[in-house]
């Protein structure tokens, strides 16, 4: 798969998960794509102490992979770089 396939279905998924996350105040973007690693940036009230984080990261990620088991790696981060 390119990495504009990729980066497609990727935005895709997260399209899908989005309502739900941003119910509780969240989101997720696709930062980058390249060579089956994604890396992605989470947003919200979810970012703001490490247990909620966690929770975030698992609940987008395991999404992803359910969707794209072809992905190599995920990376998350958040908007300020942690």
């Amino acid at each position: 798969m390119s990495d504009g396939e990729l980066e497609r279905r990727i935005r895709d998924i997260l399209h899908e998960v989005r309502p739900n996350l941003q119910m509780d105040g969240n989101d997720a973007h696709l930062a980058s794509c390249e060579d089956g690693v994604i890396s992605i940036r989470l947003e919200g009230v979810g970012t703001q102490s490490s247990i909620t984080y966690r929770g975030l990261e698992e609940t987008v990620c395991e999404k992803i992979r359910e969707n794209a088991p072809f992905v190599s790696k995920i990376i998350t981060h958040t908007s300020d770089g942690v």
